[in-house]
Formats: C-alpha cells, sequence, structure tokens
C-alpha cells in the first residue's frame, strides 16, 4: 500500500483509533491522541 507521507494515518493507526473507541474512550480523546480532528 502506497501510504501519503504527510497522511497522519495509515492503515494500522486507523485500527488503533477504531479499537479505542470500542474500548470507551471518547471521540474526541481518541481522535486527539492520533493527531487528527474529531471529524
Amino acid at each position: 500500500m502506497n501510504v501519503h507521507k504527510n497522511a497522519r494515518l495509515t492503515p494500522s493507526g486507523r485500527v488503533l483509533l477504531v479499537q479505542r473507541i470500542e474500548q470507551g474512550w471518547s471521540v474526541r480523546c481518541a481522535a486527539g491522541s492520533a493527531g487528527v480532528s474529531e471529524r
């Protein structure tokens, strides 16, 4: 897979983001820890 050099989330980062939300993290906190907006 070709990931853009400035991409904030790689496929593994997206998995981690979803896992954190499923574990009960708020969307805001999970997004903040990944360095992206909650939108």
